[in-house]
């Protein structure tokens, strides 16, 4: 029960970081909002520009990214973490295309004077 609660305070935490860096307002659903890697790659942009070059987004025409789009967008994501200094070890690929702890554990750590009140 207790860690259920924190788990939630962290996806909280998260969203306000996401929502404030970013200037977006994410969707109640934090997860499917994250699974197509779209506002992972721009969130390690607005933290280091240019991490990631090529950002597959939705357009108009094609409103659902194909998997792998989103693939590659997350593993853009992961691959800009480990560039960044993020341990291999905290970088867990289980059950969720993205953990929650992964993208904190990246928005505390980065080597960056201008992000580090972060949460």
């Amino acid at each position: 029960m207790e860690q259920h609660r924190e788990e939630l305070e962290l996806i909280e935490q998260l969203r306000e970081s996401i929502e404030s860096r970013l200037k977006v307002v994410l969707p109640e659903d934090l997860g499917s909002s994250l699974m197509d890697g779209v506002v992972l790659c721009h969130l390690v942009n607005h933290i280091r520009p240019r991490s990631v070059a090529s950002i597959h987004v939705p357009s108009p025409a094609v409103p659902k990214l194909s998997m792998a789009k989103c693939r590659r967008n997350v593993e853009n994501f992961l691959d800009s973490c480990r560039k960044m200094g993020v341990p291999e070890n905290n970088i867990c690929l289980g059950v969720l295309p993205l953990p929650v702890k992964l993208i904190l554990y990246t928005l505390q750590t980065i080597p960056d004077h201008r992000i580090s009140c972060l949460i």
